[in-house]
């Protein structure tokens, strides 16, 4: 069983559909145009490999970089000094480009991206904020270092005489030796490992991978674009076919009719007639397709007025719609022909006194019509004419146009 909102909205893009296929249209178009316009520019990447960090708490020994630590890596390739050390590295004399930095995953990679105009460009820069990089990490680990080696250094330089005053004939510190050995002892262990330290400074951090020279520009991306294009050109034309659904109060299928008048009955639902393509063009498709869908569509309104008739008795019945080109006419000439056909005798009046059609559907042109008896011009019975080739069916035409159709049909002759 059909959803029957999800039917209401398909049949609102249905209606609305030029406006979608337009709106995509021209969004598609833009996005092309856009990246076909657009500069092109050139990508590389070059890696840099952040193994592992000293530890200055115990020298010579090293631990693992934190997330923390390697998000503040990738942040120093933007900072002036690793700038100014990647402008000294070999071919940025004249190279350009933007550079940014980011995490390769859950790895100690980092990706130092270079964009460029030119292919060339963009490897010589990326490798060379790489190896400034590397450089700016080693420089401060060994100057880290160094500080280490040079401070214990000096609390062995500094420890020295008191060892040698303790060690004298008669000293007074005589008793603090044993304790000036050890801690001599143990300056020298960190000392050793301050110089191991210093030694693997520059071990942690090393350019993994230079980069390439692209061989396709990474913008503009005109596939990406496009599709881009495509999405918000569907979302767009589906929007505002939705607004000016909401907007619009013009009756066209059954649902919205349903909504205006609920307490009445749908007699019938006439399918559009597809070979009738030319608004001028009259086709009264009981006559000549008698077996097409909307014939039978016209016999089964004809049945439905049929059984209205068993309880309400009438002679008359009107069709009429609040606007122009709504279908009166054809509805009016159809219905008088099935009527006829099924044993009626039947008289089709056209009382539409401006734009007057009914006679074209039968292909013929009276001479007296409505307007005739009304200026008494002609009698009733003149002015009504068979119908040439349906039997049972008369017609009485509207007649000359009026000046004032409003007085016409106002009138007590009329009435």
């Amino acid at each position: 069983m059909t959803d029957q909102p999800t039917t209401a909205y398909l049949a609102v893009i249905a209606r609305r559909k030029w406006w979608v296929i337009g709106l995509t249209v021209l969004a598609v178009v833009a996005a092309l145009g856009v990246s076909l316009l657009q500069t092109k520019r050139y990508s590389a990447i070059a890696q840099v490999l952040a193994a592992s960090s000293a530890n200055l708490s115990s020298p010579g020994a090293t631990e693992p970089l934190t997330a923390g630590q390697l998000a503040t890596l990738a942040e120093l390739v933007q900072s002036p000094q690793v700038v100014r050390l990647a402008d000294r590295q070999p071919g940025m004399g004249r190279a350009t480009g933007t550079v940014s930095a980011s995490l390769v995953g859950a790895t100690n990679l980092v990706a130092i991206t270079a964009t460029s105009l030119q292919p060339g460009e963009a490897a010589v820069v990326a490798d060379a904020y790489a190896y400034g990089l590397t450089t700016y990490e080693e420089s401060v680990a060994t100057a880290q270092a160094q500080a280490l080696v040079s401070s214990y250094q000096r609390s062995l330089t500094a420890l020295g005489p008191k060892i040698s005053a303790a060690q004298a004939r008669n000293s007074p510190t005589a008793s603090q030796l044993p304790t000036l050995l050890s801690q001599q002892t143990l300056l020298e262990q960190d000392f050793a490992g301050a110089k191991a330290a210093l030694a693997q400074a520059a071990t942690g951090i090393s350019v993994a991978s230079l980069a390439q020279v692209p061989t396709s520009p990474s913008s503009p991306r005109p596939v990406l674009n496009t599709l881009l294009g495509l999405i918000v050109g569907l979302f767009l034309g589906t929007g505002v076919a939705f607004g000016l659904d909401h907007f619009d109060d013009k009756v066209i299928s059954r649902r919205d009719l349903d909504l205006v008048v609920r307490n009445l009955p749908v007699l019938g639902e006439i399918p559009w007639v597809k070979s009738w393509k030319r608004p001028g063009k009259t086709i009264l498709v009981s006559r000549s397709e008698p077996t097409a869908p909307p014939a039978e569509a016209y016999w089964s309104l004809r049945t439905a007025v049929m059984f209205i008739l068993q309880e309400r008795p009438a002679r008359t019945i009107v069709v009429t719609s609040a606007g122009q080109s709504e279908g009166k006419t054809s509805t009016t000439a159809n219905l008088g022909v099935v009527f006829a056909r099924g044993g009626h005798r039947t008289v089709v009046v056209s009382c539409d006194l401006r734009r007057p059609r009914l006679a074209r559907f039968f292909e013929f042109a009276p001479k007296f019509g409505f307007t005739s008896v009304l200026r008494g011009d002609v009698t009733l019975r003149d002015a009504v004419q068979a119908v040439p080739g349906v039997e049972n069916l008369w017609i009485l035409d509207a007649g000359p146009v009026p000046v004032d159709p409003h007085e016409a049909l106002g009138s007590r002759t009329t009435r």
